[in-house]
């Protein structure tokens, strides 16, 4: 049994951000299994949630992982201190910030703070499911997720329009997805609500996974105006919450972004 559970962390701990996928034989390979047991070991993992098998044939890390992320962060006080952080931003801009992870499949409110004076504001309250491919929150989720997986997700469930603004194309929404990771912050304009535009970053733990997205919402003229202000005011909140976590310094977009503060 012992032998078991070290194998399953020994297969776990190949999946890392230079690397998140892996095929059978890469796995047998690495760790000098059989091939068949690689299989069957990656096939019970997918089983369970922890990993996901891609259209190809490979594997990666399971939204299940990531749903025990979300449960580790909040027992560990992520969710407090996304409340602190959403709370200062909220006061310090005038707008709505909001902090989401992902619970399985869905994305899920942690902490939002703030109103939007003139406009119903988005609904955003913690354990309030959001809609991935149309929030800046979502997208800048699902850019750090494999392509296949999302493709394959957007093939099947569709993309609802909530606006006439709201991505219509699986292309569409690739290339937002990839304009979020080149740039560290994710847009949505009017996508998801009328009247209502946001920019969120990524928030990483301490093994530098991202584990939620920090965002801040305002009316469109407001973030036309100022965009590359807004960006980058998202990007260093979203990196004092990584810093919470024990986030390792990267040189992604957001912490540039934030450098650069």
């Amino acid at each position: 049994m012992l032998n078991t559970v070290a194998r399953v962390g020994k297969v776990l701990k190949l999946f890392t951000t230079e690397r998140p996928e892996w095929g059978v034989t890469e796995v047998a390979t690495a760790l000098s299994l059989p091939k068949s047991n690689a299989h069957d070991m990656l096939a019970s993992l997918a089983g369970i949630g922890l990993l996901e098998r891609l259209p190809a044939g490979r594997y990666r890390l399971g939204w299940r992982l990531l749903a025990m992320s979300r449960n580790l962060v909040e027992t560990d006080g992520f969710q407090r201190q996304a409340e602190t952080v959403t709370q200062l931003m909220a006061r310090r801009l005038g707008h709505i910030s909001s902090v989401a992870t992902w619970d399985g499949r869905r994305l899920v409110c942690v902490a939002a703070n703030g109103r939007l004076a003139g406009v119903d504001g988005p609904e955003r309250a913690p354990g309030v499911r959001l809609p991935g491919h149309s929030t800046a929150l979502g997208k800048m989720l699902l850019a750090h997720r494999a392509w296949e997986e999302v493709e394959e997700r957007a093939t099947v469930d569709g993309l609802p329009a909530f606006t006439e603004a709201t991505v219509a194309t699986v292309g569409d929404l690739r290339a937002q997805l990839d304009g979020a990771l080149r740039d560290g912050v994710a847009f949505d304009y009017e996508e998801n609500q009328r009247g209502v535009c946001c920019v969120a970053a990524p928030v990483r733990d301490a093994s530098a996974r991202v584990v939620a997205a920090l965002s801040v919402s305002m009316p469109p003229a407001v973030l036309r105006r100022a965009e590359p202000q807004y960006a980058r005011a998202v990007a260093v909140a979203a990196h004092r919450l990584s810093a919470m976590l024990a986030a390792p310094v990267e040189a992604d977009g957001a912490q540039q972004l934030a450098a650069s503060a």
